[in-house]
């Protein structure tokens, strides 16, 4: 995704010089792997919302259940679940129960002719 960046500043955009370049969010890892690999274009990078990888503050956050939206996707086949459109699952995963204590129980498609 760094690498469209690039494409799209240079190949599509023509912009000559180095940019203020703003990540936010998850965004914000790729703006960092794009400053990173073309220094010689980022003048500035500013980081909105995310803490940089590598940081202690990245780690911390990482690791702290509180932040569960933060590692939601990183997680063992939950956004499968959700791809194949098992939505119970996933509510389990987010609640920390196990899938037989979840109070949806049924397949989403049979909740929704409900």
């Amino acid at each position: 995704m760094a690498q469209d960046i690039y494409k799209l500043l240079v190949e599509q955009l023509r912009i000559e010089g180095p940019v203020v370049l703003v990540g936010h969010d998850i965004g914000l890892m790729i703006a960092y792997a794009h400053a990173q690999a073309h220094r010689d274009q980022v003048s500035h990078l500013v980081a909105v919302d995310a803490p940089l990888p590598g940081t202690s503050a990245f780690d911390r956050l990482r690791n702290d259940p509180r932040v569960w939206h933060f590692a939601f996707h990183g997680a063992r086949d939950v956004a499968e679940m959700l791809v194949a459109g098992h939505r119970p699952g996933s509510c389990c995963w987010v609640t920390g129960e196990l899938p037989g204590n979840c109070l949806v129980r049924q397949p989403y498609a049979s909740q929704s002719s409900v």
